[in-house]
């Protein structure tokens, strides 16, 4: 497993309230977990009505959809 690079932020009282990421591993993370959440889409579609499952691209649109986001592809 790869190191985390991180900064802790403190508080007034010198208390961890926050830890940063480098930004390198944050989007790796969010990308991560991006794609944890289309594989579940696509898996797990009310949409799929027991059909065979999502191909990528319609999980993001379908993804897209559930959170307003406008497809610009």
């Amino acid at each position: 497993m790869r190191e985390i690079k991180r900064q802790s932020i403190l508080s007034e009282e010198n208390e961890p309230v926050g830890v940063k990421p480098d930004i390198g591993r944050w989007k790796e993370s969010d990308s991560a977990m991006e794609d944890h959440g289309l594989a579940h889409f696509i898996l797990n579609s009310e949409d799929n009505d027991g059909e065979d499952p999502l191909l990528r691209n319609e999980a993001i649109r379908y993804y897209q959809r559930l959170n307003g986001i406008e497809d610009t592809r």
